[in-house]
């Protein structure tokens, strides 16, 4: 019983305290704070690009995909340069999504030039 509630506190906790959550939070520590802010970066936009395509269920999935992957990957990584710059461009996007900046067209026109099927691709570079 004990570990039943501890384990539903640790939940409510990661969904009422936090917008956001990733894959390997209980490894934070072995995280670079770079990779650790371009994994709640990912997450955040991913939940706002999610928001804006609200009933295109094929495509909120292909965005889910999209997050699950780059977070594993970000997750293995050890901190490299490259986070940085992944980071700064995240958040760039992030404020533009803020301002109301990106258009259904906009994810679309991501979606299309950079598929899924291309993400190992991208990935494996990093």
């Amino acid at each position: 019983m004990l570990c039943r509630v501890a384990f539903f506190t640790l939940m409510v906790l990661c969904l009422v305290q936090e917008d956001y959550c990733y894959p390997c939070e209980d490894n934070a520590k072995n995280l670079g704070k770079n990779q650790i802010k371009v994994l709640i970066l990912i997450d955040k936009l991913a939940k706002g690009v999610i928001e804006i395509l609200e009933d295109d269920e094929e495509h909120k999935k292909e965005v889910q995909m999209y997050k699950d992957k780059v977070q594993a990957k970000i997750c293995t990584l050890a901190e490299t340069p490259g986070a940085a710059d992944l980071a700064s461009s995240l958040e760039n996007s992030y404020r533009r999504m803020s301002r109301g900046l990106v258009t259904k067209g906009d994810i679309y026109g991501f979606l299309h030039k950079f598929p899924l099927s291309n993400l190992d691709t991208f990935l494996a570079k990093l």
